[in-house]
Parts: structure tokens; C-alpha cells; sequence
């Protein structure tokens, strides 16, 4: 029995479960490569050849028309040409050299110095650095920021590029539910405070009148059990109302370009689009609630 889930070896005489898996390249020596932790490739991966991990993958080489699947991160030095049939999947972040004809999809973030004729989808952002720091053809999606140097090219390529804002709609949905629920609260909390005077006038009508002791304090009992329940009632409104309410700009989900975004690409930011028909330069771009907004960077844009 071993302690944990892994790669058995045998060394020096000994048996070692290791939580990392280690090979030189994945192809015909190896086959496919399934493992419960993480993945260290020192060369390449083959086309046709998978790798499914449950922990991070790292590849030192290149990856060619393969599949490649992680629950962590992936990292690839030399980057990949998926050949129109190669894709990644990551519960964490990407990072690759550049993509070109492939189909990435990254949970968090997407890391690159170019992104060529792919379709990509990261669920917070996708940063294009490095020296080339482009986008070329396909599709570009994410839904936070999408960052880069050139988007497109002088060849005028359709290149898709779009802010994903279904969830930023759906939050705004729960804030303005949430806002008509303080609202209702407050209306309510007005009610009961309105009652909490209401008795406190009859208890001290109970204390002037001409009732008999025994039937004074029957009421004035009853009054005070109403009082505490309506304080309750109270101190919990008044939780419900300290609950902060999420707040987010629509206009920090956008895209920012240091150089030029070509004619022919197209941006859709949620539910409006845009098609670049004269090269835009040094830009920001995002939806404002009603229309698609372009204008120079900031020093602040810059850095992402």
C-alpha cells in the first residue's frame, strides 16, 4: 500500500511513489499519458498523442496536433501547432510560446506571444507580450480583458475578437435583485420600528390606566413579548441590509491594443459588435452599457 496515488519506480532497491511523472517525449515509445498528478514532458509531444493530467503539465518542447488536458496549469516552452485537430484544456492557467491552429480553452488565464488562426477562450483573461505580441485570425475570447500589440494583420484576415459579458449580465441581474430586496427591507424595517413605538405608547397608556394590578401586568407581558419578538425581527433586517452588494464596471471588461487592430477584425463586447473597417491604433475598446467606445490608452492601460 503506498500513502499517496502516482508513478511507482524502483531505485536503489527500493520502491518510491512519485507524485510527478517525468519523460523525455510522448509518442510511440511512450503512447498516451494518464496520470492522478502532475506531468513533466522534457522534449515534445507527438501528433495524435494525449496527455490528461490531475495536476499541472509541463512540456520543455513543443506540442504538435495533440490533445492536452489538466486540472492545474499547462506550460509549454516552445509552443504549439495543434495542425487544425491539437487542443488544451485547463482548469488553471496557459502559457505557451504561441498557438497557432489549435482550440485552447483555459478556465483562468491565457498566456502568449501569439495567437495564430485559433480558437481561444479563457474564463478571466488572455495576455498577448513578447516580441511579436499578436493576434492573427480566429477567434479570441474572454471575459475580462483581452491584451495585445497587433490585432490582425496587413493581409486583412478576419479575426475575431470578443468579451465574453454573459456573466457580468447574469451578476447584474442578482445586484439589481438584490437592491429591490434592501429596498422591500427598509420598507419593512420602517413598519416594525413604526410598531416598536406603537408599543411602546400602549404600555405606558397600560401604566396610567385604572386597570387592576394582575390585569396590568397580564398586558404589560404581552406588550413586552411583542417588543422582544419585533426586535428580533428587527436585529435580523438589519443583518440582511450590512450584506455588501458586488459591484463591477462594465467598462473593465475590454480590449487593449499597444499597436494596431487591422481592418476586417471583428469585436463584439456582449451584445454589440463592431467591425474595424480603418486600422485603429493605441487603443482601448469597451462596451459602456450602450455603445462600443474607443479611445487612446493611458499610461495606466499599458501594464495589464
Amino acid at each position: 500500500m503506498a500513502s499517496t496515488d502516482g508513478c511507482v519506480e524502483f531505485k536503489n532497491n527500493k520502491v518510491y511513489v512519485e507524485d510527478v511523472y517525468k519523460v523525455n517525449n510522448v509518442d510511440n515509445s511512450t503512447g498516451n499519458i494518464d496520470f492522478v498528478g502532475s506531468v513533466i514532458i522534457n522534449g515534445d509531444v507527438k501528433e495524435g498523442f494525449s496527455v490528461t493530467a490531475a495536476g499541472d503539465i509541463k512540456i520543455r518542447g513543443m506540442v504538435e496536433g495533440a490533445y492536452i488536458k489538466s486540472d492545474g496549469d499547462v506550460v509549454i516552452s516552445k509552443g504549439m501547432n495543434g495542425m487544425s485537430k491539437g487542443s488544451i484544456y485547463a482548469k488553471g492557467n496557459i502559457t505557451s510560446k504561441y498557438i497557432e491552429n489549435a482550440t485552447i480553452v483555459s478556465e483562468k488565464n491565457i498566456y502568449a506571444e501569439a495567437l495564430i488562426n485559433s480558437d481561444v477562450k479563457a474564463g478571466d483573461s488572455i495576455i498577448i507580450k513578447g516580441l511579436i505580441s499578436s493576434i492573427i485570425g480566429g477567434t479570441t475570447a474572454a471575459k475580462n480583458k483581452i491584451y495585445a500589440k497587433t490585432i490582425g494583420n496587413k493581409t486583412n484576415p478576419e479575426t475575431n475578437i470578443i468579451i465574453d459579458l454573459t456573466e457580468y449580465i447574469e451578476e447584474q441581474k442578482e445586484i439589481e435583485k438584490k437592491i429591490r430586496m434592501n429596498r422591500r427591507l427598509k420598507e419593512e424595517l420602517s413598519e416594525k420600528n413604526n410598531k416598536i413605538k406603537e408599543i411602546d405608547e400602549k404600555y405606558e397608556l397600560i401604566i396610567n390606566s385604572s386597570l387592576d394590578a394582575e390585569n396590568k401586568n397580564s398586558v404589560q407581558k404581552q406588550l413586552m413579548l411583542m417588543k422582544i419578538k419585533i426586535n428580533n425581527e428587527i436585529s435580523e433586517i438589519k443583518k440582511q441590509l450590512q450584506e455588501e452588494i458586488p459591484s463591477d464596471n462594465i467598462t473593465e471588461h475590454r480590449i487593449i491594443c499597444k499597436g494596431i487592430i487591422y481592418s476586417n477584425t471583428r469585436i463584439t463586447i456582449g451584445w454589440l459588435k463592431y467591425r474595424v473597417r480603418q486600422d485603429i491604433s493605441y487603443s482601448k475598446i469597451y462596451n459602456d452599457g450602450n455603445e462600443i467606445v474607443i479611445l487612446p490608452l493611458n499610461p495606466s492601460d499599458i501594464e495589464p
